[in-house]
């Protein structure tokens, strides 16, 4: 007896790309991790480079300043890439992205993240709009904003997803 072909009607639902901000979110951060090798400072460093903070211990002194910073942009890239991942599995909205330009803008020209370069600390309040601006401070604030909200969207998606739409947090 010849067996029947059945469609399983259930299986040919379109279903949504599940990586899409694992790629996403490194293409984001890259230009302010590559672009603070160029201008930096010590303060610049510290906040593109602030997943990678331990490792700046860790390593021997008889290793060069680049190599430890390579070391440095491939571990920050890593983590970058397992934040994506997570923002992955939260199910993330991908139009969220929109928000990050105006966020970033905000963010430099509020000059927060600009640096005290006789301390080597953040200065508080901000130095005044006429003061020096250099390329190494737009670095920091590309990267610690990233930070912050790609940490804001991780931890809001699912309780956004909970308590608005009654769906339940994996």
């Amino acid at each position: 007896m010849p067996s029947q072909n059945i469609l399983l009607t259930y299986a040919t639902a379109p279903l949504r790309p599940r990586h899409f901000h694992i790629y996403l979110l490194p293409l984001i951060w890259l230009p302010a991790g590559i672009g603070s090798r160029f201008y930096a400072h010590d303060f610049g460093y510290l906040l593109v480079f602030l997943p990678a903070v331990p490792l700046f211990t860790f390593p021997p002194n008889h290793l060069g300043m680049i190599t430890r910073l390579n070391v440095a942009l491939a571990f920050t890239l890593l983590v970058v890439i397992g934040v994506g991942h997570l923002l992955d599995r939260a199910r993330a909205p991908r139009w969220i992205h929109f928000i990050f330009p105006p966020i970033l803008l905000l963010a430099i020209v509020s000059r927060i993240f600009v640096a005290n370069f006789r301390t080597g600390l953040q200065s508080i309040p901000p130095p005044p709009l006429p003061g020096p601006w250099h390329p190494s401070n737009l670095f920091p604030a590309w990267a610690s904003t990233l930070y912050l909200f790609a940490f804001a969207v991780m931890f809001l998606t699912p309780l956004i997803r909970t308590f608005f739409r009654g769906d339940s947090v994996e």
